[in-house]
């Protein structure tokens, strides 16, 4: 009969590995899986730029390696979950966190925290609800998510209620449930794999009646105005208190208005979500303004008359707690300014307008910053939507050339025959005079 892992330990008169040994374990295979999964977004990024119709789906090995190379890191930290809980070492909040890092379905989530629960030394603490939620939410199940939500609330917040970090994990869970077919599906929060682990649930929470029945987008708005509002709510004998929306918070509900990826523009939302944050006085943050202009789907008109009007000043004089005039503060400004312009960028390849997009890279450099390769492929981003996906890059640098006359060798390189972007030269050419203003 084989020994158990406790057993083994003590027939070598070693010390029984702790909770803390298995944590360190667990975060060194979460930190190598996310550098794993970063590696192939990054690969997967550069073919769907690099490809042109003609080798749009050839494999590509590397890719695919660097795919199995996550998967590889996961079943590791779940056959290292597996020797923690037949050595009976108690689980934390740090543990749940890792292990909950790794993709699912949500019916293996829902699972794998029945299996968790009984084995915790203490109650979960936020950062572990918040792990779950996302776990939740990226599995495309946000009904879940608001479950799992409302429980750290019960059982975690007292009196004092929930922090804004755990408020915008959940409509990052909601946005999640606003990509593609997902969209219009109501959430069901009473019904969901989270709320029914344990048998039928009719807990009564003041906050379902927020999001229950909603879509995921109907839901997010609905927690931001509850938000804003600033509110405490009672629930017993206990008071909830509702922080207040911030930067990120904005950013992720503009998230999910632009989730879907289809191509009709939500220009109105966008800019009702603008002003509420303008009067809020939120901080212009280059990624809110990103989410927020790629609302405007195709409509670049829209999207450069919002800019005109107060968001173009808006992101170019956002403030930072840096001593102003600092390299770290202009640092900041610059990586703002840049992520903003982006945003433009993408609509501009929306609606197919590389004269457009040339006009913003001029502008680009005459406020100060330098447009990257960044900035070109979130016009291919953009393009690639409208198109179904399919662009040759070279058509793109064809129209900007002869749009500029700039001279081909000076922005891509010949590679099988095919035009490849290897930098975003947009203003390298500096004869040509700097005179739009987006």
């Amino acid at each position: 009969m084989m020994a158990s892992p406790v057993e083994m330990v003590a027939m070598n008169n070693r010390p029984p590995p702790s909770t803390r040994h298995f944590n360190i374990l667990l975060g060194g295979y979460r930190k190598s899986y996310q550098a794993a999964v970063s590696r192939s977004q990054t690969l997967t990024d550069l073919v769907c730029a690099n490809n042109t119709v003609d080798n749009v789906d050839t494999p590509n090995n590397s890719e695919s390696d660097r795919s199995n190379e996550a998967i590889i890191e996961a079943q590791k930290a779940y056959k290292l979950l597996d020797i923690m809980l037949d050595a009976e070492v108690p689980l934390d909040g740090f543990s749940v966190s890792s292990i909950m890092a790794f993709p699912n379905s949500t019916e293996h989530i829902t699972s794998l925290w029945k299996r968790l629960e009984p084995e915790l030394c203490k109650e979960l603490n936020p950062a572990a609800y918040r792990s779950i939620m996302s776990a939740y939410g990226n599995s495309g199940d946000s009904s879940s998510a608001c479950w799992v939500f409302f429980e750290e609330l019960s059982h975690v917040c007292g009196n004092k209620g929930m922090s804004i970090d755990s408020f915008n994990t959940l409509l990052g869970a909601l946005a999640q449930g606003c990509i593609g077919e997902r969209r219009g599906i109501p959430l069901d929060v009473f019904n969901s794999n989270a709320a029914t682990r344990r048998g039928r649930n009719n807990t009564t929470n003041p906050l379902v009646s927020l999001v229950d029945g909603k879509t995921s987008l109907d839901a997010a708005v609905s927690i931001l105005d509850t938000m804003r509002n600033g509110t405490s709510i009672p629930h017993g004998s206990k008071l909830w208190y509702i922080p207040k929306p911030n930067s990120q918070t904005y950013c992720i509900v503009a998230s999910a208005l632009s989730g879907s990826g289809t191509s009709e523009s939500n220009s109105g939302f966008a800019l009702q979500l603008y002003r509420k944050a303008m009067d809020d006085r939120v901080p212009a943050d280059g990624r809110f303004l990103n989410a927020l202009l790629r609302c405007f789907g195709d409509d670049i008109n829209g999207a450069l008359d919002l800019w005109k009007t107060g968001m173009g000043a808006a992101a170019a004089g956002v403030k930072n707690n840096d001593i102003e005039g600092s390299k770290q503060s202009m640092m900041k400004r610059s990586a703002n300014l840049i992520a903003a312009y982006n945003g433009l960028m993408h609509v501009c390849g929306r609606a197919v307008r590389p004269d457009i997009a040339l006009r913003i890279a001029y502008a680009m450099k005459k406020a100060g910053v330098e447009p990257t390769e960044v900035s070109l492929n979130c016009y291919y981003a953009g393009k690639r939507l409208t198109l179904d996906g399919v662009m040759g890059v070279h058509s793109l640098c064809a129209q900007m050339s002869s749009c500029c006359q700039w001279s081909a060798p000076n922005i891509i390189q010949k590679t099988r025959e095919e035009p490849v972007i290897r930098r975003s030269e947009f203003c390298s050419n500096q004869s040509i005079a700097t005179t739009y203003d987006c």
